[in-house]
């Protein structure tokens, strides 16, 4: 495993943990289909509602902030993704896609998280 792919890992578990610290229930991880990939499916307890989350983890902002990586293109595949797995479930319900940006420190503890709810929206 690459050194991105750990930093990758180790984002989408602080995610899940923050999520259920929050009171979210994780449905699946890294559902995959040819249109891309959603990193966590989530239940809104609260809201009672399907989140798709994509979490962006950097350990510097050379590139810009985590989150900035989820241009217009990204969003679009996002979307299409999420519609493709609410098809093969038969899932009817309503959903978000949110994102969860992570900056590590230097020895990857988590010195940001950037929680952004409803992140991506059809146009």
């Amino acid at each position: 495993m690459s050194y991105n792919q750990r930093v990758g890992l180790l984002g989408e578990n602080l995610a899940c943990r923050y999520l259920m610290g929050k009171g979210y229930r994780i449905v699946e991880r890294n559902f995959r289909k040819q249109s891309g990939e959603i990193d966590i499916l989530a239940w809104d307890r609260r809201e009672k509602m399907l989140v798709f989350v994509e979490v962006k983890t950097r350990t510097n902002t050379f590139f810009g902030e985590p989150a900035e990586a989820v241009n217009f293109f990204k969003q679009q595949k996002l979307l299409k993704t999420a519609y493709r797995y609410l098809s093969k479930y038969k899932r009817e319900e309503d959903f978000r896609i949110d994102v969860i940006g992570i900056k590590l420190d230097y020895i990857r503890r988590v010195a940001r998280l950037e929680h952004i709810r409803n992140a991506v929206e059809e146009n």
